[in-house]
């Protein structure tokens, strides 16, 4: 009888070892997938995330260029630009959208051309002194805001600092 009662003891033990190490392995395969798949979530959204720099070209025709380089539409993109740190603030005319892969020159408050071509004609002048500062915000079609700043670099040229939330 006791060697009865051990081998259906044995039995059990065995089943119950198998059984955990069965809810071990669908637990640690559900949670793989979990991160599986927040991940994808995750490099969709970059790659549909709008990215909008700007580009200068000041020394000849005194504009300023954004450029929507990622693969999402960009809305309501503002530029906030400061020729050196004791300046006044400039904020662009909203542009309201921009598709990705193109370009539009942006605009500062005020009526007309002339207006711009002061406002970038200062940033200009920042750029000769290596003083300013813009910076680009957008949001992308599902309302997340985002920003880019570029920074004068102290040789006649300027540096990026990458997309980020905006806040």
């Amino acid at each position: 009888m006791e060697s009865w009662l051990n081998s259906q003891t044995y039995a059990i033990w065995a089943q119950t070892l198998v059984l955990l190490a069965t809810a071990i392995i669908i637990w640690r395969y559900t949670r793989e997938t979990f991160l599986l798949r927040k991940e994808a979530v995750r490099q969709n959204d970059i790659a549909l995330r709008p990215v909008v720099i700007p580009e200068f070209s000041m020394l000849t025709e005194k504009r300023m260029r954004l450029w929507n380089i990622g693969h999402g539409a960009a809305i309501d993109i503002i530029v906030d630009a400061q020729a050196n740190h004791g300046s006044d603030k400039m904020v662009s005319l909203p542009i309201h959208y921009l598709q990705p892969s193109k370009e539009k020159d942006a605009a500062f408050e005020g009526s007309g051309e002339s207006v711009t071509f002061f406002a970038i004609s200062k940033l200009y002048e920042g750029l000769k002194a290596n003083s300013w500062t813009v910076r680009v915000r957008f949001s992308d079609v599902e309302g997340r805001s985002y920003a880019v700043q570029a920074i004068g670099d102290g040789r006649g040229g300027y540096k990026l600092e990458g997309i980020r939330p905006s806040r």
